[in-house]
């Protein structure tokens, strides 16, 4: 039976998505089936009449793989990270990121940026992402000059399709952050059923000081502690607060139980998973002075 892909994509990145399409058919020979919802060929996509958030939903669970086609306008769309949460819910089917027309894969966000990503910059690149995706299902690339031309040929029409379009400013949407937070809480669900204790996540973080303003997803997994998780906001922080200034000149805040994390001493020991669990949105907030235990009785924060 042949594997099923499906492209997960932004419908601006239809003519992307088609010039993919015909490849992985090319070079596979017709050995996978390829799924897209943008299709406009007479089998594919959605058929008239059909009711399109069921003909997604079949396709997603007849899918063995989604590649998330990343591109600057596609990075805060909510479809695209549903269908990928969609496949991390799926056993039987696994996730590809690539980027098109993205710098570094650096700025692939959270929940997303925890899978092997490819960009889709040359030739080469093409090639590495093709050769991935194939081994999966115990197919190969063929070494052939047909080949060559092929994958150059669709590098040459993605590189031009990208040169001319225009993208349009990325607006924070609320929606996708909530997409992205249930991504991760099913995630971490799925990773404790099935990986013997093992997972992987991330919650969001709102650093929020008088000369810095950033949004943030925080990784957690197994080994990190919350001494780590400070450790790490540090290094974003430093041109900012001093060295060993937490609790001195900044805190986490939990925004939805609306309190600080007074942690210190024993931040070493306490499992990251513990305080900064799936369901929950923190900030990074300046102190007008030292918290203390006087301020704890008194439920003074002297937040900023």
């Amino acid at each position: 039976m042949k594997p099923n892909i499906l492209l997960s994509h932004y419908h601006q990145d239809q003519e992307i998505v088609q010039v993919l399409a015909k490849l992985i058919q090319e070079v596979t020979r017709q050995q996978i089936n390829i799924w897209f919802s943008s299709d406009m060929s007479g089998s594919g996509g959605i058929e008239a009449g059909d009711i399109w958030l069921n003909t997604i939903q079949k396709n997603l669970e007849a899918s063995d793989a989604i590649v998330a086609v990343l591109t600057p306008q596609a990075l805060n769309r909510p479809w695209i990270y549903f269908e990928s949460g969609f496949a991390a819910g799926n056993p039987k089917s696994f996730v590809i990121p690539i980027c098109v027309g993205i710098d570094s894969l650096n700025d692939i966000p959270f929940p997303l940026a925890m899978y092997e990503a490819y960009q889709l910059i040359n030739v080469d690149s093409l090639k590495v992402f093709l050769n991935k995706l194939l081994a999966k299902f115990e197919l190969s690339l063929l070494d052939s000059e047909a080949t060559q031309s092929v994958i150059q040929n669709a590098i040459t029409q993605i590189t031009n399709i990208i040169k001319n379009t225009t993208y349009e400013a990325v607006q924070e949407n609320p929606i996708v952050d909530e997409i992205k937070r249930h991504v991760d809480r099913r995630f971490y669900q799925l990773s404790n059923q099935e990986q013997k204790g093992k997972f992987s996540y991330s919650v969001p973080l709102h650093i929020k000081l008088p000369n810095l303003e950033l949004k943030e997803y925080i990784v957690i997994d197994e080994n990190t502690m919350v001494s780590n998780v400070a450790d790490r906001v540090y290094f974003m922080l430093q041109k900012q607060v001093k060295p060993f200034s937490y609790l001195v000149e900044w805190v986490f805040f939990e925004t939805n139980k609306k309190q600080p994390l007074v942690i210190e001493d024993f931040s070493l020991v306490i499992p990251a998973k513990y305080v900064f669990a799936p369901e929950t949105t923190w900030e990074v907030r300046a102190l007008e002075q030292p918290y203390t235990s006087i301020n704890r009785q008194q439920k003074k924060h002297y937040l900023q």
